[in-house]
């Protein structure tokens, strides 16, 4: 796996890093992103996001993200959104600092036992993006993120497993690649 996702990483990059030397033009000003969290896939966790533009200090961004392993039981997918304050008034470009919100789908099949559940996180995150000539975008952020809620069903009566990472604080660190239109 780990062979697999550092082929694609780097094809990714020759690829984008080709066409964005490919034109030179004015600084250029981008109201959308669609990026990949390319450090988690050493992990097996894959992130998509899409970044807008509401003002020049302000974005919106929303991602989905599935978690392609199984451990102890457990199996998680969701989504989740952002908001960004840009000190430097070019949203998209530069320094950020906001708000972050993630809604996890949790399900659980082991020993006999089914569940499903949900948990909720809120935190905070700061970063800083790079949008090169021709749109190739890479950011880096730093954060975390706490449980403030969990909810798990089952119809076994006798189960007994605790929703993973319930009333912990996770480090949030997004290493992402994407491009900016």
């Amino acid at each position: 796996m780990g062979k697999k996702a550092a082929a694609i990483v780097l094809i990714l990059l020759l690829v984008f890093s080709t066409v964005c030397m490919a034109e030179k033009t004015e600084e250029q000003m981008y109201d959308n992103a669609i990026s990949v969290n390319v450090w988690p896939y050493l992990g097996a966790f894959f992130n998509l996001g899409y970044e807008r533009k509401i003002i020049d200090n302000l974005s919106v961004r929303v991602r989905g993200f599935y978690w392609g392993m199984n451990q102890a039981g457990w199996g998680l997918l969701g989504y989740g959104a952002d908001i960004f304050f840009h000190p430097q008034n070019k949203a998209l470009v530069g320094w950020f600092v906001g708000p972050r919100f993630d809604s996890w789908v949790a399900s659980y099949s082991e020993n006999n036992q089914t569940a499903t559940g949900s948990l909720y996180f809120l935190g905070l995150q700061a970063g800083y993006r790079w949008v090169f000539e021709g749109g190739f975008e890479m950011g880096i952020s730093l954060g975390g993120m706490k449980n403030f809620a969990a909810s798990i069903t089952s119809p076994d009566a006798n189960f007994d497993v605790d929703p993973p990472f319930s009333g912990v604080i996770l480090p949030s660190f997004d290493f992402e690649l994407g491009w900016a239109f």
